[in-house]
């Protein structure tokens, strides 16, 4: 029994799992979970893709290249999605826009958490977040920030094609923003 008591998976990698489980952003997803259906794509980078849209249970544009669908082009699926955190940064709505209907985005997650404990799971860098303003972003026709904590940022879509059945309540996800 000693033995086993001293080893790494019992001791180190316990504490580093622990850590990492008390750092889970469980808001985040729950906050998806209620406010978007299985159907709804988010645009994210891939901290977010792999532990907050992911486990909610709902679809990307793209994520880390090792987690990805080998059947998919990925190298395709990641420029994209460099190129719509590069226009929303700039605010070109239409130009995010165009792109943002190719794959049917409805949400943008904006990772405001840049500690090198979050990224190094993801396997990235400080460097990788786009810098985004999420409350100037709101402003913008068509988008309304719809969730916010310490470290997440939540923009929503509304496509005027998509039914208002699918559609999120925008007035109800408002009122969910914390101040």
């Amino acid at each position: 029994f000693s033995q086993y008591r001293e080893r790494v998976d019992f001791t180190e990698l316990r504490q580093d799992i622990a850590a990492a489980n008390a750092r889970y952003p469980a808001d985040v997803v729950d906050w998806i979970r209620a406010h978007s259906t299985p159907e709804d794509v988010f645009l994210s980078t891939d901290d977010a893709s792999l532990y907050v849209v992911s486990p909610a249970g709902r679809k990307v544009v793209a994520t880390n290249r090792y987690f990805s669908n080998p059947y998919v082009d990925w190298v395709a699926r990641d420029a994209d999605r460099r190129a719509m955190f590069d226009r929303l940064a700039q605010f070109d709505a239409a130009g995010f826009g165009a792109l943002a209907r190719k794959y049917g985005v409805r949400f943008v997650v904006l990772s405001e958490d840049r500690s090198p404990e979050w990224l190094r799971a993801s396997g990235m860098r400080t460097n990788d977040l786009p810098v985004i303003d999420p409350e100037a972003l709101g402003t913008l026709p068509g988008f309304t920030l719809a969730f916010r904590s310490k470290r997440f940022e939540i923009v929503a879509l509304s496509h005027p094609e998509r039914s208002a059945a699918v559609a999120p309540d925008h007035e109800s996800i408002k009122s969910y923003v914390p101040k």
